[in-house]
């Protein structure tokens, strides 16, 4: 089989590997579609931690090509999804309920081969089976979106009135739209400065504008935003959002910024206008919810701007994720 082998530091190639053969728990699956996400760029820039040696790739969906002896609820052909956190169960946090802080977590396509590949073994507990009406395409971001349903969880109270900004029109703020509209969220606005995001935004019928005109317009009092969502992942882009946040707001760092980067923030601030911020981390009990999310949300995927590439074509499908003329970049794999 084919596969993207990641060696680091900053190398990946293309290579033959030989026939994946299950162990008793796992689900052999050929992969259709595989994102490519901004971990794996931070990854391949050593700005995020990985295995020395991997197939990377995270977010992704399949059929199944064969199952291990203890294996009895998928059997070949069946579509799935793979959940790629693989929980331990026994340490202090699992027990708890906190799984996402699990102590030993080796997520599938960061610490264990993952999608970037024809095939994949997958432990049979993180596979999800994907109803008739999901595109395999589209259960492919079921990940993605089982992380915003955990983030949009960590907020609430959000009160349909409230005005919400999102930071960036990528899939992942695009998809956040979609979400909080699907959520009752009436007052929602994005910002991005690329100009093909902000068009793509606009064709799917949400306000987007470029920061400086959403600085211009918030310049008043209590003329900003009662909820922020970081979508970037760009810390120049969340201390800019901090000037617009209105006093007893709440701040969503959602994006992934480089381990190492920091910003500028003020304590009084904090104290002053009572703002609470949150972090999020992976998805804690949401992937299930996230593909329920997809059938109310899916639609033809080139209205959002996606990109496909076949694994050969992985140098300009890299190029294409880093220069954000499309709002994501799968990997095709489907034949």
């Amino acid at each position: 089989m084919q596969a993207l082998y990641y060696n680091r530091p900053r190398k990946l190639h293309l290579i033959d590997l030989p026939t994946l053969v299950p162990q008793p728990d796992e689900v052999i699956i050929k992969v259709a579609y595989c994102g490519i996400c901004g971990t794996d760029l931070h990854i391949l820039h050593e700005e995020s931690p990985a295995a020395p040696q991997v197939i990377l790739g995270h977010e992704f969906s399949g059929k199944v090509v064969t199952t291990g002896s203890a294996v009895h609820n998928f059997r070949a052909g069946n579509r799935v999804a793979v959940d790629p956190n693989n929980y331990c169960g026994a340490c202090d946090y699992c027990r708890q309920g906190r799984v996402h802080f699990c102590r030993n977590i080796k997520p599938v396509g960061v610490f264990r081969n993952g999608g970037w590949a024809e095939y994949c073994a997958v432990p049979a507990g993180l596979v999800h089976a994907v109803p008739d009406n999901i595109e395999l395409a589209w259960a492919a971001l079921a990940e993605p979106i089982s992380c915003i349903l955990h983030g949009w969880d960590r907020i609430q109270p959000v009160l349909p009135q409230q005005r919400i900004l999102i930071l960036g029109a990528g899939l992942i703020g695009l998809l956040w739209g979609f979400i909080l509209q699907k959520s009752g969220m009436t007052n929602l606005m994005l910002s991005e400065p690329l100009a093909i995001r902000r068009e793509i935004a606009q064709k799917l019928k949400f306000s987007c504008f470029k920061p400086e005109q959403i600085h211009k317009q918030n310049t008043g009092a209590n003329n900003g935003y009662d909820v922020i969502i970081d979508g970037s992942g760009n810390p120049n882009a969340i201390e800019q959002a901090l000037n617009w946040l209105n006093p007893l707001g709440k701040f969503l760092f959602f994006g992934v910024c480089p381990q190492d980067s920091s910003i500028n923030l003020k304590p009084f601030s904090i104290f002053q206008k009572e703002w609470t911020f949150y972090g999020s981390v992976i998805n804690p009990f949401t992937f299930a919810r996230a593909l329920d999310m997809i059938a109310l949300i899916q639609r033809p995927l080139a209205d959002l701007g996606i990109a496909m590439f076949r694994l050969s074509e992985y140098e300009q499908a890299l190029q294409t994720a880093r220069e954000g003329r499309f709002t994501k970049v799968l990997f095709d794999i489907s034949t």
